[in-house]
């Protein structure tokens, strides 16, 4: 059986993906994810990987889709167990997080005091449209905040730019044009490094591109070049 993981921005719970998970699953086998995700190991990237995998039933083959720091633990999962993995789709993604300094100072910060104080200002750089705002801090303010900031140190040590090669498998990069939160080079790297890569541009899409709908479709066309698709049981 083929599943669908879906990834997201450090922060997110598996919510936001539902309207990309309602026109996967007639055909597909979606698998949204809470990132951070309760009883994974934030704290070692290989272990978060495996943690992913194991979602993957009998470890079939899987098409792995990751969004902003959900890109890096994709990267991460082909890396690990290629395979596995069919297919990755990138969206708003990046090989390795900018600013170790940044990512360290946040952590530190969500250790202190929660990750309240800073649900503002990170849905202000996601660019969360305004009928989102509320939900979107409500998410954040639900996130573990320990295991947040496991990720954010996490993160502020990962640079997978010279394992992009050994991505074996098909990747769908997609840059997203109203993407505040991470410069443009980073998809650019993806794009220079992975060896079977396609780009496509969605102008209007932030670094939440799974808001898009036209992310979804995209998701459901690739997973469906790859093989074909699967009833869930």
């Amino acid at each position: 059986m083929t599943t669908v993981l879906l990834l997201g921005p450090l922060g997110t719970t598996a919510d936001v993906w539902a309207d990309t998970a309602r026109l996967l699953s007639p055909r597909h086998q979606p698998r949204a994810v809470d990132v951070p995700l309760g009883g994974a190991d934030c704290t070692d990237l290989d272990r978060f990987a495996d943690t992913l995998l194991a979602l993957v039933p009998d470890r079939g083959q899987a098409v792995v889709v990751g969004v902003g720091f959900g890109a890096c633990l994709a990267l991460a999962v082909a890396l690990r167990e290629p395979a596995t993995v069919a297919g990755l789709v990138l969206a708003a993604g990046t090989a390795c997080p900018s600013d170790p300094a940044a990512w360290l100072d946040r952590a530190a910060r969500v250790r202190a005091s929660g990750l309240g104080d800073l649900a503002p200002a990170i849905a202000e750089r996601w660019d969360v449209p305004a009928d989102q705002a509320d939900r979107t801090l409500a998410m954040l303010a639900g996130v573990d905040a320990a295991a947040y900031a496991d990720c954010c140190e996490l993160a502020s040590t990962i640079d997978l730019r010279p394992r992009l090669p050994e991505v074996a498998c098909p990747a769908l990069v997609v840059r997203a044009g109203a993407d505040r939160a991470l410069p443009a080079d980073h998809t650019t790297d993806l794009v220079a490094g992975l060896r079977l890569v396609d780009e496509v541009v969605l102008a209007r899409a932030g670094h939440l591109a799974m808001l898009a709908p036209e992310l979804a479709h995209l998701v459901l066309a690739f997973a469906e070049e790859l093989g074909e698709p699967v009833t869930p049981a």
